[in-house]
């Protein structure tokens, strides 16, 4: 969040990448209720966070959600992969990520025939890795996800708290089927009316587990379509020339 009152002629344009719920259930909401009001426009990552900051007392808000960050040569390259037999988690490891539900859940109910695979590093590293379950196996961090996520099954994104994570994004820009937490409205827009995406109860590894058997039985799409985000660059780009002026 990038807030600060700054002399005209530059006027700040502020962005929060968490959730309005996730803001209203800790310290965040109270600092944006004080700092976004230095902005002329203060940006959020859906339309209905957009209504719930305005509730809040923010008149300054607009909606403007993460484009796709993956490049013409990372998607030509990744849809060449051919899917193979695990499970993905792409991200930090940590609390408010979710990898241990992930791990309650594999226990649960481990697909035969799979590995689940965890890309990424964090303050639980040594806690998952010490669980010693059968057919996990630990990645370090990577800077392009596009080769993991174009051979994955599914990729599950477990989170206790989310805004509309990229992962999330660059799954669906390349056909890969998604279980996701239903813990923001951005995550809901995201996935709504996206036949490969399963949205399931949060902080729940039973849900979870169920959410991972109903996303094998769906098939990857073979031809995926870049998704055109022009329309969130061209709304970048009138805040910044309407601040020009």
């Amino acid at each position: 969040m990038l807030c600060r009152r700054t002399p005209d002629p530059f006027p700040v344009i502020g962005q929060y990448h968490g959730s309005f719920a996730a803001a209203a259930g800790g310290r965040d909401i109270h600092r944006v209720q004080k700092l976004a009001g230095a902005c002329e426009y203060f940006a959020v990552l859906s339309a209905e966070d957009a209504e719930a900051f305005a509730a809040a007392g923010l008149s300054n808000v607009v909606a403007l959600g993460n484009p796709n960050t993956i490049t013409n040569q990372q998607f030509t390259e990744a849809t060449a992969e051919v899917r193979g037999n695990t499970i993905d988690y792409i991200g930090r490891l940590s609390v408010e990520k979710g990898p241990d539900l992930l791990l309650d859940a594999w226990e649960l109910q481990p697909p035969a025939g799979f590995t689940l695979r965890l890309t990424g590093s964090g303050p639980m590293e040594a806690e998952l890795i010490n669980r010693k379950l059968e057919n996990v196996e630990f990645c370090a961090p990577v800077t392009d996800a596009a080769p993991i996520i174009a051979t994955s099954r599914v990729v599950v994104i477990p989170s206790r708290t989310e805004g509309a994570p990229l992962v999330l994004a660059e799954a669906l820009a390349l056909g890969t089927s998604v279980v996701v937490t239903d813990v923001s409205s951005g995550i809901r827009e995201m996935v709504a009316g996206n036949p490969r995406a399963v949205l399931v109860e949060r902080e729940s590894a039973p849900a979870i587990a169920e959410g991972i058997s109903r996303a094998l039985t769906l098939s990857p799409d073979p031809d995926p379509i870049l998704p055109n985000d022009s329309a969130i660059f061209e709304k970048w780009e009138q805040l910044f020339a309407t601040d020009a002026n």
